[in-house]
């Protein structure tokens, strides 16, 4: 019933920034020192913080520290409620130290005690030709299937390029990884996934073609329950200049892509949609926001949303229900069920000049 917190604190170094953390309880109480907690207070920049629980009612932190090398390290550490636990408290520990260019990093818990990271990596090659690395983590912060020196293992290195990893919960067993991958068309990129077990043993070498339309997909994003993995996309097959629509595919482990070959068109309205983020609904459906200039060209954008149900029904109407059409600038949606069967939105709105946050509750009946 509470919440770790991670920010950038700029406090003791103006010009860099540290990593800082608080936890609130279930009753909305802070638990920890009122100024918050500092994970790392290395000099030097420590940037993009991400995190994730760790299946046991701790959460993994994890940041990019920049002090050390010019590309910078992967550094994290472990939270639980007790301040006094934090895993090397003050520095963090090095999980990601091959001197290569290691972006995007994605963390989701895995296995109960557990996270897996992944990201693209030209360690091999060169920033023209990325691959997608993977890594696992234990409660220490120990790496599991790699030194932090040798830097991950290997989970796609076709040629061209490979990036925007991101990786999910399947089950106990296994964990599922999408992204964006050219090894088809330098130009042009197709959606691969891939289920790795807490071996680190790979489903099968080549991955697996979520979508590979000959037009380009972008940024896919993953997200899974008992019942399957659902993965979102940006997808510009139907848009003959810029702009982008949203698709989506329901996989299930051993038994293949739920829907039509190349995905299912949630939302071909006029316009661009971008921005998608989905969330399963707990009873093997799915919820996707995103951002939609239908009604006109940035800064007028508003906040869509469809939900399908485990058949693959949608819910709302063809392109999607209207969440926010208030006039001016929607962006950067966020979704999250709400253990019920139904689902919370959330976005930045800037309907009165500045930004202000609105949500919303959506079921699937209204």
């Amino acid at each position: 019933g509470g919440a770790y917190i991670i920010w950038v604190d700029y406090r003791n170094e103006p010009e860099s920034g540290d990593i800082y953390a608080q936890h609130i309880n279930s009753n909305g109480l802070i638990s920890w020192d009122f100024q918050g907690v500092p994970l790392t207070t290395v000099p030097g920049k420590q940037v993009t913080p991400n995190m994730s629980k760790d299946g046991l009612g701790g959460a993994f932190v994890i940041w990019n520290d920049q002090s050390v090398s010019t590309l910078g390290h992967t550094y994290g550490t472990h939270l639980t409620t007790n301040e006094n636990d934090i895993v090397a408290q003050g520095t963090g520990v090095p999980l990601i130290s091959s001197d290569s260019q290691h972006s995007g990093v994605s963390i989701e818990a895995a296995q109960a005690g557990s996270a897996i990271m992944v990201w693209a990596d030209d360690k091999n090659l060169d920033d023209t030709d990325l691959d997608v690395y993977t890594q696992r983590i234990d409660l220490n912060c120990n790496t599991l299937w790699s030194t932090p020196e040798e830097g991950g293992i290997p989970l796609c290195d076709y040629s061209n390029i490979q990036q925007y990893a991101k990786v999910t919960y399947y089950n106990e067993e296994v964990s599922v990884v999408v992204w964006e991958d050219r090894r088809n068309n330098p130009n042009a990129g197709d959606v691969y996934g891939q289920f790795i077990t807490m071996d680190g043993v790979l489903y099968n070498d080549e991955g697996i073609v979520i979508c590979d339309d000959q037009a380009p997909q972008i940024k896919p994003r993953v997200k899974a329950s008992p019942q399957g993995t659902y993965v979102v996309w940006e997808d510009t097959r139907n848009i003959s200049s810029t702009g982008s629509d949203i698709y989506v595919q329901h996989h299930i482990f051993g038994q293949g892509s739920q829907y039509e070959q190349d995905g299912f068109g949630v939302c071909l309205a006029s316009g661009s949609q971008d921005q998608p983020r989905l969330t399963a609904d707990g009873f093997g459906g799915v919820y996707i926001v995103w951002m939609d200039e239908r009604y006109g060209d940035f800064p007028e954008s508003e906040i869509f949303m469809q939900h399908l149900d485990s058949s693959g029904n949608i819910s709302f109407d063809s392109n999607g229900l209207a969440v926010c059409e208030e006039s001016g600038y929607q962006f950067n949606p966020l979704v999250r069920n709400d253990g019920y069967g139904n689902a919370f939105a959330l976005w930045g709105d800037m309907r009165s000049g500045s930004i202000g946050l609105y949500a919303q509750h959506i079921s699937p009946d209204n």
